[in-house]
């Protein structure tokens, strides 16, 4: 679906845009943000990436090895060695979340639509309806690119 398209059932989306305005000042507001974030590390991950060779390499411990090939295996990682913008996809509630949203998407359930809700249903804090339902297709997007 292009992104300017209109959801079939307007009015649905019209709902949920009205649900979200709704919930605009509840007191868990955002409380799924962190789903949407990037990951806030304090360490590159480079850094993190060849001090864990070094460790390797001087304790001949395995671990850290195993340590570096997790980092890689859960995706966190990019090809050039930085972190993952969506690097919470490595969270299985991160991806249930956009798992359903696929299986909407799958059910006919028009994209902006599927988006739409998930966005009222997290209770996703933004400046706008419209801005918060884009969050939610970037992380989608950042998924189906995994």
């Amino acid at each position: 679906m292009a992104r300017n398209e209109t959801p079939r059932n307007a009015s649905e989306y019209e709902q949920f845009a009205a649900e979200w305005q709704r919930r605009r000042k509840d007191g868990d507001r955002g409380a799924a943000n962190w789903l949407l974030e990037p990951a806030g590390l304090p360490v590159d991950a480079t850094a993190l990436m060849q001090t864990l060779r070094v460790l390797g390499e001087i304790t001949q411990d395995p671990t850290f090895a195993a340590a570096r090939v997790a980092l890689a295996g859960h995706g966190l990682v990019d090809a050039d060695g930085k972190w993952k913008r969506h690097a919470i996809l490595a969270s299985e509630l991160a991806r249930d979340v956009c798992g359903a949203i696929a299986d909407a998407i799958a059910a006919g359930v028009p994209e902006r639509q599927a988006f739409a809700e998930a966005a009222v249903t997290l209770n996703v804090k933004a400046a706008s309806f419209e801005a918060a339902v884009k969050r939610v297709r970037l992380l989608y997007q950042a998924y189906k690119a995994v």
